[in-house]
């Protein structure tokens, strides 16, 4: 057991299926996260993150410590530059914020930030998933510089007190307890989308099939043929909807 943790010193971190760049992107570490070190290739390190979720970043985006780093806040607002120790940091949607950490606690963050920590507040979902309409499509994102679909229901679900893993598959197991007719879905609910049974795409409803996803970029359509911005191809996928509220209760 190694018993490091990697913490990034830049705002968002790629991680890699394998170490080396060329083996593809998989996800992202985010500033403020500590991850623990699993193993060592080189200069490049396998962590697990606080989601499970397992891969390599290269050394040179962060430090090593020898404590895991807790982060008790995220930013929910919009992305901005902060000035820290001579150079500029960009600070997205999605960022841990350490308020005992000297880069962080000379800002004033007023209400865009939210508690790690605090109760389920589902209504507060679609709010904040709408704040982030128009950011592009990242594979492996999932902050306000480029999400991903699943990254978006992520990390919008985890600043309201919901954890979910990481992939839409691993994220509709989690749910499946409780499935619903599409066309009764409340707002935060989440639908889900694939070939064969096999999950590929996710999103929030914004009340029956209308839906809030991250597929080219962050934006709102439709899976239901009255609506004006009916998306055929999501129809043509769609798989099953499942209840957030009854799932995460109060």
């Amino acid at each position: 057991m190694i018993n490091k943790y990697f913490n990034p010193n830049t705002s968002v971190v790629p991680v890699y299926n394998r170490p080396e760049f060329s083996s593809g992107k998989i996800t992202e570490v985010i500033i403020g996260e500590s991850c623990e070190i699993i193993g060592i290739e080189k200069n490049w390190l396998q962590i697990i993150q606080d989601d499970g979720y397992k891969g390599w970043v290269n050394s040179f985006y962060g430090y090593i410590s020898d404590e895991y780093i807790p982060t008790a806040h995220m930013y929910t607002g919009q992305t901005f530059s902060l000035d820290w120790a001579n150079q500029k940091q960009f600070i997205p949607f999605g960022a841990r914020i350490d308020l005992n950490s000297p880069m962080f606690n000379s800002h004033s963050w007023g209400d865009s930030i939210v508690s790690l920590k605090t109760k389920h507040t589902i209504d507060k979902l679609i709010p904040l998933a709408k704040t982030l309409l128009g950011i592009p499509y990242r594979w492996g994102g999932k902050t306000s510089f480029g999400f991903d679909c699943s990254g978006l229901i992520q990390t919008v679900c985890l600043s309201c007190g919901i954890q979910l893993p990481r992939d839409a598959w691993q994220q509709q197991e989690v749910l499946s307890k409780y499935q619903i007719d599409p066309s009764k879905a409340l707002p935060g609910d989440i639908h889900f989308f694939g070939e064969n049974d096999k999950v590929s795409h996710v999103g929030f409803s914004l009340g029956g099939e209308k839906i809030l996803h991250a597929q080219g970029w962050v934006k709102e359509e439709s899976f239901n043929k009255n609506d004006s911005n009916f998306n055929h191809s999501l129809m043509d996928k769609y798989l099953s909807s499942y209840s957030i509220r009854r799932n995460f209760r109060p």
